[in-house]
């Protein structure tokens, strides 16, 4: 690995990436803390993604592990591709690992995993849909991921909002924000009819998810940390707050296409924040905290002296080590 940890090749990394995603989800399977015994709330989809995990545990974490590993491929693709940062990088794709699967990984890790990887998408198809002409496929997938999310997470039931800020920060019209409100309510939609047509009330499956949320879960922040989980949580939280005040630093030196991708992630970033105080908040909601800040937190690498980041990058590697090792 080069000293410049920003400017460190593909390969290094995604090994990274994978090393922390293994180790979160291999020591979670055999030695979980008890945050992460706490479990979600079932919603529809996540319902039968749990009923799929308990049948085939070992699969389900190795689909999990998989889908970990393509998000922050995908998300590390995404800021190279469309030039997020001063230089090239591929931090984003180590970053998003230590953040979804180095602190805690949940017990339902499958839902947890796919609801991450549809948060992705949702992301990836609005950048793309951020250009010159209608985009209405590309409106109409974003959309259409966001409004799964919730029947795979319950914690992600605020989330959909997010499509209120999207078609401001991308710039699309009236008759493609018509396009994003079908594609956001068409999954609910479909649920409520087949839970309809299987003789429940057609806002059934509504209610249901409404009253998860509002369940409490036993779960609470911080709670029941080793000092080095909480030293690693803590430098997390410190280098996102950095990373928020070099978006501002940097607000009007950026293009507008760079721009629109960093504010819809900083509001994405402030959602994700409210769903730790929300009742039926687990270490679930880590997972979808972790797309926007990986997407924003190399903002801080960029800045500062290669010295220094490469500090900053040798203590998360130190940090996550004993806190996986050590309660």
């Amino acid at each position: 690995m080069k000293t410049d940890v920003t400017r460190q090749p593909l390969l290094p990394a995604l090994a990274t990436l994978l090393l922390v995603a293994a180790v979160g989800v291999a020591r979670s399977a055999w030695a979980p803390f008890p945050a992460e015994r706490i479990g979600e709330a079932a919603a529809p989809l996540g319902q039968f993604l749990g009923q799929m995990q308990a049948a085939a545990p070992g699969w389900s974490r190795l689909l999990a592990f998989a889908l970990a590993a393509v998000c922050g491929v995908q998300i590390g693709r995404l800021t190279v591709r469309y030039g997020l940062y001063a230089s090239p990088t591929c931090l984003a794709i180590p970053l998003y690992g230590f953040v979804a699967c180095g602190v805690y990984v949940a017990s339902d890790t499958l839902s947890t995993a796919v609801a991450s990887w549809l948060f992705v998408r949702s992301l990836r198809n609005f950048c793309a849909a951020f250009r010159n002409g209608y985009t209405f496929n590309a409106t109409f997938r974003a959309a259409l991921y966001l409004g799964l999310l919730p029947l795979v997470s319950v914690a992600a039931l605020p989330l959909p909002v997010l499509i209120v800020p999207a078609v401001f920060c991308f710039k699309r019209t009236l008759r493609e924000c018509a396009v994003a409100l079908f594609g956001l309510l068409l999954p609910v939609a479909a649920t409520c009819y087949v839970g309809w047509a299987a003789g429940d009330g057609f806002l059934a499956p509504l209610e249901g998810m409404a009253a998860a949320f509002l369940t409490p879960s036993g779960y609470r922040l911080f709670d029941g940390m080793s000092p080095f989980t909480l030293a690693y949580a803590g430098l997390l939280l410190f280098l996102t707050l950095w990373s928020v005040f070099s978006f501002f630093v940097d607000f009007f030196g950026m293009g507008i296409r760079q721009r629109a991708v960093l504010c819809f992630a900083l509001f994405a970033l402030f959602f994700c924040g409210g769903l730790f105080a929300a009742p039926c908040a687990t270490v679930s909601v880590l997972a979808l905290a972790a797309v926007p800040v990986s997407v924003l937190m190399p903002l801080v690498f960029v800045r500062i002296h290669k010295t220094c980041s490469l500090t900053l990058y040798a203590a998360l590697f130190v940090l996550f080590a004993l806190s996986q090792s050590l309660r």
